[in-house]
């Protein structure tokens, strides 16, 4: 049977630690950025501020969750869970929250959505899937103007976040 050198044993097991803590953890890597989320704010809210509306975006990842939420000064303040709502919405459903009410109607694909209590499914117009590559990457909603004028707002993002 070989001896082993408990000394040199010990001496590999704390080279092999300090290596593995000297590594950075590694992270798979995001679909949306942070960054993808403010660039996408910015040119929203520049189109917002040309049409003279006050919005709240709100920028969620492919599983819903929130990214980025902002409030342009005056908009009102219950336009901030409306907005989350139609950002999870269309990133849930992948689709836009105008065609969700579109189809939730009687005779409609998703007739009898409104009957249930989900809670954050949201059939207002302003809420667009965030698409890349063919992949909903995240949900955008805009909250704070009329159906029309989030729509259009939400549309605008989704084509600029295409691009």
């Amino acid at each position: 049977m070989a001896s082993i050198d408990a000394s040199r044993v010990a001496e590999l097991v704390e080279a092999e630690l300090r290596r593995q803590m000297q590594k950075s953890p590694e992270y798979p890597p995001e679909l949306l950025t942070e960054q993808d989320a403010r660039e996408l704010t910015v040119k929203i809210e520049e189109k917002a501020k040309s049409m003279g509306v006050r919005t709240v975006i709100a920028i969620c990842d492919n599983g819903g969750n929130l990214k980025l939420l902002s409030r342009m000064d005056g908009a009102y303040i219950g336009s901030i869970a409306i907005a989350q709502e139609k950002a999870y919405t269309s990133a849930a459903l992948k689709m836009p929250t105008k065609t969700v009410g579109d189809e939730a109607v009687r005779g409609g694909a998703l007739e009898g959505l409104h009957g249930n209590d989900f809670n954050r499914i949201s059939m207002l117009g302003g809420g667009e899937p965030l698409i890349k590559n063919g992949i909903v990457c995240g949900g955008l909603g805009v909250s704070g103007g009329t159906a029309e004028q989030d729509t259009f707002l939400a549309h605008f993002g989704a084509e600029s976040y295409r691009r």
